[in-house]
């Protein structure tokens, strides 16, 4: 189907149409070959959080219970060697999938001033569930992944969400019911239901404390919604009227032309990979600290740092001072000042750095004291992007050291990206954390996700991640 011709000044109701019209029609060959390439790193990263993640406790925790409430063995879960029902095993691969705040984040459909966005950990989980219960191949996965992601990406966009909603309780929830819908062959009517069936879920208020939650409860009432809508289950006999609705209770505004520019053309995808399993507000600061390493300083010689921020990210979770809280796990990984004195200390930013036994290291509790984060005077240089980062260190023999980052390495579409060979060893990093799978058995899950297109189903992957 061509789109190219929706408007804005489409009527409401024809405009709802054309996007259901859309999720059932889309195909593998209406996708963009570097949407493609882009969809199956995007599996292969999250993936490899999944499989770190479910190492957690918590995660532990959220994958004993999904696998106690039973149900048709439809899909596995890494780390159980019991397959539970897709929506079941969703639920907790991506509460696993986020557990680092590792994975794939933001969407070219986003411009740099909008929130940032944690679609994929949601939908990854929800694709592969679904694409194994229903036997699906790689490019059925691919296909629903990029639809769903491209639909989550544009409401994002398109969105003026009021505080304190969340995109992972909202748009991943409705980004999902159309990654599962795909996989299950939903009419564009079934999609319309299926849609406002989620829209009945949708929650969406801000999770601090298990952060990673509501990727869980997105990706289990996507799939939930999916399957009722094919059961003949009905939405709502108005979308457009409860749509005006919804908006008014979600959001302060909708920008019908930026949802719908390029709608059947233009597939978007997430694009912000990340080197670090933490915050990406705290990306910036550990580049710097990583540079003044290089350059011959040494943690026994810092008196103190300043981290000068913007003020965006200075109000962030990462800007307040770091204490261990009910959850330390979190709290270092939202934390600027554990970043920088982590990466002073260790000499890298790695997963079992934000494991209990580093992360209330006493060394480090002193080290976060002589460390100071500051707005005052930003911009420092002109254009300085939310993300930047200028750390200012004075030694203890009297020297003055400085370094900048002006954006954090990583984004796909605002240089520099990861090069394959990064993003390769994030994966088998990912792996080799879980414990789960073997060093050979991860090369071979590595090039079959690699190939995930010419797969005709995904028995070979989950295989290869069973027990």
């Amino acid at each position: 189907m061509n789109l190219q011709s929706v408007n804005a000044g489409m009527m409401p109701c024809d405009a709802f149409r054309t996007v259901t019209d859309h999720f059932s029609c889309s195909s593998f060959d209406s996708i963009p070959p570097l949407s493609v390439e882009r969809a199956k790193d995007i599996v292969i990263d999250i993936l490899g959080c999944m499989l770190s993640g479910h190492a957690d406790p918590s995660s532990e925790v959220i994958r004993n219970l999904a696998a106690s409430w039973g149900g048709t063995p439809e899909s596995s879960m890494p780390g159980s060697p019991r397959k539970v029902p897709a929506r079941s095993a969703a639920f907790a691969n991506a509460v696993a999938a986020r557990a680092f705040d590792f994975g794939v984040g933001g969407s070219s459909a986003l411009s740099q001033k909008k929130p940032p966005v944690h679609i994929s950990e949601t939908l990854v989980p929800a694709a592969l569930a679904v694409g194994e219960k229903t036997g699906a191949s790689g490019k059925e996965v691919l296909v629903a992944l990029v639809t769903g992601e491209d639909f989550a990406g544009r409401l994002a966009a398109s969105l003026s969400f009021t505080a304190p909603l969340d995109c992972r309780g909202t748009v991943n929830t409705l980004g999902a019911t159309v990654t599962a819908g795909k996989l299950l062959g939903l009419t564009s009517e079934q999609f319309g239901h299926a849609l406002f069936i989620a829209a009945h879920q949708v929650g969406g208020v801000r999770q601090g404390t298990q952060f990673n939650l509501g990727q869980g409860f997105s990706a289990m009432t996507g799939i939930t919604a999916a399957e009722l809508a094919r059961q003949g289950i009905q939405g709502v006999d108005d979308p457009v009227a409860e749509g005006k609705t919804l908006l008014s209770v979600f959001s302060s505004g909708f920008d019908g032309h930026t949802f719908l520019e390029g709608l059947g053309t233009v597939f978007h995808t997430s694009v912000s990979f990340k080197r670090y399993p933490c915050c990406r507000a705290t990306h910036s600061s550990i580049e710097c600290t990583l540079e003044l390493l290089h350059e011959g300083l040494t943690a026994d010689n810092v008196e103190s740092v300043t981290i000068h921020v913007s003020p965006w990210t200075c109000a962030h979770l990462v800007g307040r001072p770091f204490a261990l809280r009910a959850n330390p796990h979190a709290d270092a990984i939202f934390s600027l000042q554990y970043a920088v004195a982590n990466a002073l200390l260790r000499g890298d930013c790695l997963l079992e750095h934000y494991t209990l036994p580093f992360i209330t290291s006493p060394d480090v509790m002193e080290l976060t004291k002589r460390i100071r984060i500051t707005s005052e005077g930003w911009p420092l240089h002109d254009g300085d992007p939310k993300l930047s980062s200028f750390l200012d260190v004075e030694t203890r023999d009297g020297k003055h050291l400085q370094a900048a980052s002006r954006f954090p390495r990583g984004h796909e579409l605002i240089g520099p990206p990861l090069t394959e060979e990064e993003k390769k060893e994030k994966f088998m990093r990912n792996l080799a954390f879980s414990a789960h799978v073997a060093s050979e058995k991860g090369e071979a899950l590595y090039r079959a996700l690699k190939h995930l297109d010419e797969l005709d189903n995904l028995s070979c992957i989950t295989d290869l991640l069973a027990l």
